[in-house]
């Protein structure tokens, strides 16, 4: 018997540092961000949701009501 998964992917929104065209820092969403996430549809239901230790991932799946587990191998790259 096979089984039928939903695997649904989420950027983050926008902060200070994307609008700017700069390397990610770990910062939280700006305003503009915080509206793009009020923006998004309806995920429906959500059996295991994960995020990256990032400030703005972790806002990102909170302000979508997620109780997402923070999982360090999603971490954005070290630009160095």
């Amino acid at each position: 018997m096979s089984h039928v998964f939903r695997l649904t992917l989420v950027a983050h929104a926008m902060t200070d540092a994307m609008a700017a065209g700069r390397f990610p820092v770990d910062e939280s969403l700006n305003v503009l961000g915080q509206r793009q996430v009020d923006a998004t549809v309806d995920l429906g239901e959500i059996g295991v949701a994960l995020c990256a230790p990032e400030k703005r991932t972790r806002q990102t799946a909170e302000l979508l009501g997620l109780r997402a587990e923070v999982d360090p191998r999603l971490s954005d790259l070290d630009c160095g």
